[in-house]
């Protein structure tokens, strides 16, 4: 091997360390981010929302370490011991608070693993020998452990009586179940759900209350099965019953006595064409109904019936952008898995979007993907092993993962944002042509880019040949400018056809009023400035050597500043809880010479509800502002409705219901009625500014949607000089975001060429500037960089609907 040779594969290994490492850290932010989220909720005694945020965590990461402790805790308090068994199983270390030890002891006595009950109620000893609180569960830790032990012991003595009475012994031993004598009788011991009242507030946080009922109080001793003493079943004299068999007999003896069988292969396909014939067609989906709170449009559904029917499974989805791809490719995903037709399925996707994908196929498609990382990758079984795989295509190209996929045989393979194939040199081409796979979706609203070989390359994926060679398809289509001859482009139509669908605003008649968008910047009061100040100091200080935990909890902060001090101040009490809090103690003091005045933002939206006698949706992030603002409106004689996680699905009912009536405002965070008809009102007012333009898009599309007939009202709170002004400097003025279709943020996100999301891109940004000049700077040249990528995504655009203009509609 030459000396180049060599410094091009360290070079690519470097390469693959980084993005692996890139990845590692992108995931750690996504975890920890819903980690804080969690607790935010666990001492909210918000405990749906805390078990929603473990679930993603533990579907990036299954092995999260606190994530399992806290699901495993809710489990027990509800009384589900098998359920918080399996989390708590997962734990490769002790968990933090012992008394989850004591839990999981009772639930292994309670389902009968009696060893291990045993083994962990040792261990809760152990652990708490020292703590004079625990004396109470210390107490019944030990009867639990001499429970399990005589039960250990019933069961060896059982085992022994079966091998005597058996003939052949030990080997033909047939193990029976019986009732073994009652010991003596066992105080506090139950095999009912155990109470969470029963155990004192341990540690840093209180146990919660079961979020579904109060589990029985435990009683005194362990009770003894009932005895079922029945009457035996009377006896029935009804005869004999004639039963005969008849089937036409014609031509069978000759063609068994000549031996014209068919092979049992062959019957055994036949009979499973008649099954498949029994079945429903795909004219009907059997997803429908299996589906929640999904939106989807007819053109979507009979999308879908073409994949499965027309085209076999293999086709690329280049539905214009806010159509609804990705509702078309789980939707097809889902049938599949529920007709049998796919048991084994990967989802490749970029990197930022892998959680997103993870949630849709979670909480709407009721599927359990796995997000792969780069620590669950280390498993060489783990491809193999888990049926449904969501992965960045960054990791799954890497030439070791490459190798391993290559050997699988999927079933289903889905490549989101496709047009990053266009490459066939690339690794990600490699890969996805190299995988064994039935089914192949590829989903791109812009499949062109700036040349025709790019799209030649994404059809040899789905159907090589159909195209012919590369060089013959050069030389009968030439480039992208020679297909403004109609009969080039006609053949070139005529063939994309065949694996190809295209749904357009224009075919399916689409039209959706006005966005008109208005930033209002408020001047804060002099002491509110200095609470800024106070906090970027300190950020700007530690950001860059903190951890990766540490970074987000600083962002979370800087957020929470934005919205305003009733926010700032409920995530420094929590940050203080977690992290050596010291640095933000001038930040605390500071804030509480506020006090409880109102701050500039609360009365610039009591000045804009004063406005106008339209229904509002005003948006805000966190809690403590959502309570704020209730507050403020409220004495202020406004008829409000308040929307949040916490809330019952009862209770979000008529919290909808109260807007759509009497109520003039809905305060809503960010789950705002998400799936819910709120067309009858067209104004929504944005209290805080999220960092992400997915979520602006998100809160927007509650009302601006398919079935709103009046133009939609946008008004953006920020506080002057803040980083969510740069923001919206950047996204409203620099690249006109609310004159834009949903949607088309994001793929302008995706022409950066960069894995870190935008929100990350805006610290950096901002945690880099040492003074106004400096941040001003900065922030433009990220402006630049968005304007190149908005050209970037619009020429593609253009040179799109030149080719696919029309004729690819379902």
């Amino acid at each position: 091997m030459s000396r180049e040779s060599k410094r091009h594969i360290k070079a690519q290994r470097r390469e693959a360390r980084k993005r692996a490492e890139k990845t590692r850290r992108q995931l750690a932010d996504h975890c920890a981010q819903w980690m804080y989220d969690a607790e935010d909720a666990w001492f909210a005694q918000d405990f749906p929302r805390a078990r929603r945020c473990f679930q993603r965590i533990l579907h990036l990461r299954p092995t999260h370490q606190a994530a399992n402790e806290r699901m495993a805790e809710l489990f027990f308090i509800d009384g589900l011991q098998a359920e918080g068994l399996r989390h708590f199983e997962r734990l490769v270390e002790p968990p933090e608070f012992p008394i989850i030890d004591f839990r999981a002891a009772a639930a292994c006595l309670i389902t009968e693993r009696f060893e291990r009950g045993a083994a962990l109620a040792q261990r809760f000893l152990q652990r708490t020998e020292d703590d004079g609180p625990m004396d109470a569960p210390r107490a019944k830790a030990r009867l639990i452990q001499a429970e399990c032990r005589r039960l250990i012991k019933a069961q060896l003595r059982l085992a022994r009586q079966a091998d005597l009475l058996t003939p052949g012994g030990k080997r033909a031993a047939v193990h029976t179940r019986r009732q073994d004598r009652p010991g003596p009788p066992m105080p506090g011991i139950s095999r009912e759900p155990v109470s969470a009242a029963a155990y004192p507030a341990l540690g840093r946080r209180a146990l919660p209350p079961s979020p579904v009922a109060a589990p029985a109080a435990m009683p005194e001793a362990l009770p003894a099965p009932p005895v079922l003493d029945l009457p035996p079943f009377p006896s029935l004299d009804v005869g004999d019953i004639a039963i005969e068999f008849t089937f036409d007999q014609s031509g069978f003896p000759e063609v068994w006595a000549n031996g014209d069988v068919a092979p049992a292969a062959d019957v055994a396909l036949r009979l499973r064409y008649a099954e498949l014939r029994l079945q429903k067609g795909f004219d009907e989906l059997l997803s429908l109904g299996a589906i929640n709170n999904v939106e989807h449009f007819g053109y979507q559904l009979d999308t879908v019936r073409r994949v499965l029917r027309d085209f076999r499974g293999r086709v690329l989805l280049a539905d214009e952008v806010g159509l609804g791809k990705t509702i078309e490719a789980c939707l097809t995903l889902k049938e599949y898995w529920m007709r049998g037709l796919a048991r084994k399925a990967l989802i490749l996707t970029p990197a930022s979007l892998v959680g997103q994908w993870v949630d849709e196929l979670t909480e709407r498609f009721a599927l359990t993907p796995v997000a792969a990382d780069a620590q669950l990758v280390r498993d060489e079984e783990f491809w193999r092993r888990e049926p449904l795989v969501v992965a960045s295509l960054p990791l799954a190209r890497q030439a070791g993962h490459r190798d391993r996929l290559s050997r699988i045989e999927y079933d289903l393979v889905i490549v989101d944002e496709a047009h990053a194939l266009k490459n066939r040199a690339s690794a990600g081409w490699q890969l996805v042509n190299d995988l064994k796979k039935r089914f192949l979706l590829l989903l791109s609203a812009t499949p062109v880019g700036n040349d025709l070989t790019e799209l030649y390359n994404l059809i040899q994926l789905l159907r090589p040949g159909l195209l012919q060679g590369e060089a013959q398809f050069r030389r009968k289509y030439g480039q992208i400018e020679a297909l403004s001859q109609a009969g080039r482009r006609d053949r070139l139509r005529e063939l994309l056809r065949e694996v190809m669908v295209r749904n357009t605003r224009a075919h399916i008649d689409l039209k959706l009023p006005k966005r008109i968008a208005a930033t209002h910047i408020v001047r804060p009061a002099p002491e509110e400035v200095h609470v800024l100040d106070s906090l970027a100091a300190v950020i700007r200080d530690r950001y860059n050597t903190a951890t990766a935990a540490d970074r987000w909890r600083m962002t979370l902060l800087q957020m929470q500043a934005g919205s305003g001090p009733a926010a700032l101040r409920a995530g420094l009490r929590d940050h203080a809880g977690r992290t050596d809090s010291g640095p933000f103690a001038a930040v605390a003091a500071a804030l509480d010479r506020i006090g409880g005045a109102r701050s500039a933002k609360v009365e610039a939206l009591l000045d804009l509800a004063r406005r106008s006698p339209e229904k509002k949706i005003v948006f805000t992030r966190f809690r403590a502002t959502l309570d704020e603002l209730d507050a403020a409106l409220s004495a202020a004689g406004r008829c409000v409705s308040v929307f949040h996680g916490g809330l019952s699905s009862v209770d979000k009912q008529r919290a909808i219901d109260a807007f759509e009536g009497e109520a003039e405002i809905l305060l809503s965070t960010e789950v705002g009625g998400e799936g819910r008809n709120l067309q009858f009102c067209r104004t929504v007012i944005n209290y805080d500014l999220p960092w992400n333009p997915a979520t602006i898009e998100q809160r927007v599309g509650r009302v601006h949607r398919i079935g709103q007939t009046r133009d939609v009202y946008i008004f953006n709170l920020c506080l002057a000089g803040s980083v969510e002004e740069r923001i919206l400097s950047i996204l409203h003025d620099k690249i006109n975001m609310f004159e834009l279709v949903a949607g088309e943020v994001e793929m302008i996100l995706g022409h950066l060429g960069d894995e870190q999301d935008f929100a990350s891109l805006v610290m950096d940004a901002w945690s880099s500037s040492r003074s106004d000049d400096d941040a001003r700077e900065t922030f433009e040249r990220l402006s630049a960089r968005l304007l190149d990528a908005k050209s970037a995504y619009q020429n593609a655009s253009g040179l799109d609907r030149a080719l696919f203009s029309e004729d690819y509609e379902i």
